[in-house]
């Protein structure tokens, strides 16, 4: 669906600008989550959440064949994790 690769798109981009705007306050950001942890479960609620939406709605629009939406969120999450993790270079 359109809305699924411009939901990822749009989340590896705001990341790139950022680390390009201030790579060090980027880091700061990660120590921060990493120092609390409910700060970091929160964000990870409100991100698998979007693609829950953005995936059940494409499903219900006949856009996706897919039984388990949940299932899928995790397979999409892991596959652009790598690009998320503040190690990755």
């Amino acid at each position: 669906s359109e809305r699924l690769e411009g939901l990822t798109v749009a989340l590896l981009e705001r990341k790139r600008k950022k680390r390009e705007q201030d790579a060090e306050l980027l880091a700061h950001y990660y120590r921060v989550l990493n120092d609390r942890p409910e700060e970091l479960a929160r964000y990870d609620a409100a991100l698998a959440a979007a693609f829950t939406r953005v995936i059940a709605d494409g499903v219900q629009a006949g856009e996706f064949a897919i039984a388990d939406v949940n299932k899928a969120v995790r397979v999409i999450r892991h596959a652009i994790g790598v690009f998320f993790d503040p190690e990755y270079e």
